[in-house]
């Protein structure tokens, strides 16, 4: 009897244990999986949130970026720059296109299809929101047209060159402006029509940056973006070099192939000649 009880309270034991195993890998996982949650909540996993304010920024770039693209190479065309002057002074640029006619900056504004921001030359400006049987929403903003300024003040600073190198755009992607002032120093327009400013600018400016400066610029604000042309040219050249030693020993083949064709007939041609010469 007592070995049977012994055998038995071994077995509800055993039991124990592995209930509280089974306890604790499912609690685990579902630890792990609230975290993966988290996480892609969070953006950890660079997954935006769609009605987000940074999605809508980026969206608003990406499509301004589109546009650019219809008149300069997509290497010319630097997007969300950061950089740090000398004077510890950060900047966050939303596009940088670079040309020989110049560094063009511009600030794009995404805003709501409903908004409408009105640009004067105040550091702030007015933005207001129609909403529908409700009086217009009103609020302050930075004005992008003095965020642009103080980008091209540090950017001047950070590359040593003049002002005058640098080009202000303000694009605004989504939603409507209206320019109470007119400002020498800044192009504002849709991002649809920036193609066509863009355009224009290159046009009338003069020349100021050659190819050599220019890569230089690219590789002081985008460093990983100068890198990867380099290697990307550095694998054409090889192929080209690859390409070019494939054609000169096809080359070579040929001249051998029709030389052994050359020698080969000739021998047929003089075999046939001492023949006939025998027969005569």
């Amino acid at each position: 009897y007592n070995e049977h009880a012994s055998l038995c309270k071994s077995k509800r034991m055993r039991l124990a244990f592995k209930k509280r195993y089974i306890m604790v890998v499912i609690f685990i996982i579902i630890i792990a999986a609230l975290a993966i949650y988290a996480y892609e909540r969070t953006g950890g996993g660079r997954q935006l949130r769609m009605d987000s304010k940074e999605y809508k920024g980026l969206s608003g770039e990406k499509r301004t970026i589109s546009y650019i693209k219809s008149v300069t190479d997509k290497d010319m065309i630097l997007h969300d720059v950061r950089i740090t002057d000398e004077y510890g002074n950060d900047a966050q640029i939303d596009i940088v296109m670079l040309d020989s006619t110049g560094i063009y900056v511009v600030e794009v504004k995404n805003l709501a299809d409903n908004a409408k921001i009105y640009l004067t030359n105040s550091k702030d400006c007015k933005l207001y929101y129609r909403v529908k049987y409700k009086p217009s929403q009103q609020k302050m903003m930075y004005n992008p047209i003095w965020q642009n300024r103080t980008h091209i003040k540090r950017l001047s600073n950070y590359l040593k060159l003049p002002q005058d190198y640098f080009v202000n755009i303000v694009s605004i992607a989504g939603g409507e402006y209206i320019n109470y002032e007119t400002q020498r120093d800044v192009t504002i327009t849709y991002s649809e029509n920036i193609s066509s400013v863009l355009y224009n600018e290159m046009n009338r400016r003069r020349y100021m940056l050659d190819p050599a400066s220019i890569v230089n610029i690219r590789r002081a604000l985008k460093p990983e973006m100068q890198a990867q042309i380099e290697r990307a040219a550095e694998l054409k050249r090889q192929r080209e070099i690859k390409r070019a030693e494939r054609q000169k020993k096809f080359s070579e083949l040929k001249q051998k192939i029709g030389a052994y064709i050359k020698k080969q007939a000739q021998s047929i041609k003089n075999m046939f000649r001492k023949g006939k010469n025998e027969e005569e």
